[in-house]
Parts: C-alpha cells; structure tokens; sequence
C-alpha cells in the first residue's frame, strides 16, 4: 500500500511499490512542470489511466510553446523511466545554488548601479504579453553550466525494475530554471 498524488508518483512506485530518493527527484520533475505551466498534468485523462499509462505509454506532461529548452530538459531528466538516471538532489541543489549566483553576478541592484529587468528576461521565455505568472515569480532565468551527465548504468542495473528506454544517453551542458 502507498500514498501519494498518481500525477507525481515514479513509474517504479505503481510497478513495485519502491519508494526512494530517485521517486522524489521525479515528482520534484513533476512540480517544475507544475510550477511553469501553473497547470496540474494530466487534466483531461481519467485518473484510472494514469498509472497504466505513465507505465506503460511513458505519459509525461507536455510543454507550452516557448518553454525554455534547458528547463523542459532539467524536468524530463527528473522524470526519466530508468531510476539511476535521475539527477540526485545534491547535484539539482549545486545546480540551483550555482544558477543563483550567477544569475546574482550579472544582474546587481538597483543601488549598486545596475536596473534590475525581469521584463526583459520574461520575453525570452514568452512573446510580449503572453509572460506566465511563473516567469514573473521567478524574477529572472538563471543558467548553470556543468551538470554532470545522468546515463543510464549497465543494463543489469536497470533490468530488475521493467524499465522501458533505460539506454539513456542523454547529457547536459547548460539548464535554466527558475527559483
């Protein structure tokens, strides 16, 4: 038995009941969605589907028009079918607290002599007036570079768990996100 909300819950929950860390990157890959859409995944699909089609179908959310690439790539590496190929939340909180200062580094206050202009931030994610409440919130994008790469270990890793697409190969240089 187990607890939770199906639209955060890890394909590895609704197969095996395995809770872990891993469980929680994906639904934190889930929440960024959340948080740029200010939508909840899934509306429209029969909450009894859900889980046979996150499992089964690789049901993720999809992206509004003009997400910024790297953030759409930091959420799906959250959200990944093979466990061990989700970042850590060490590696996400160095990535985020590295965003920050840099995003700090270029863009000082307003009393140290530089303007501040989370406007003109905004309309790279957005046409002029279409800007999502989240992006506003968010008071600018920040980018971060060196994430290290998430693969997919030896298949031997991954076999006892049923995954579907655990060849990852998928890399990162640069994400964006919002904090």
């Amino acid at each position: 038995m187990f607890q939770g909300t199906k639209n955060h819950m890890a394909p590895e929950i609704f197969r095996e009941v395995h809770i872990s860390k891993a469980a929680d990157v994906y639904a934190f890959g889930i929440t960024l969605w959340e948080l740029y859409t200010s939508k909840k995944p899934f509306t429209g699909i029969n909450p009894v589907f859900i889980p046979y089609q996150i499992c089964q179908q690789d049901l993720r959310p999809s992206w509004p028009l003009f997400t910024p690439r790297r953030y759409v790539h930091l959420a799906q590496s959250c959200w990944k079918e093979c466990p061990s190929s989700r970042p850590d939340f060490g590696i996400i909180l160095e990535a985020l607290q590295d965003m920050r200062a840099q995003f700090e580094a270029t863009n000082v206050s307003v009393g140290e002599g530089r303007k501040h202009n989370t406007a003109d931030l905004a309309t790279l994610v957005d046409p002029p007036n279409t800007t999502k409440p989240a992006v506003v919130a968010a008071a600018g994008i920040l980018a971060f570079k060196g994430l290290h790469q998430l693969q997919c270990p030896a298949a031997a890793a991954c076999s006892g768990q049923q995954t579907t697409g655990c060849s990852s190969s998928s890399s990162s240089k640069e994400v964006i996100v919002f904090i």
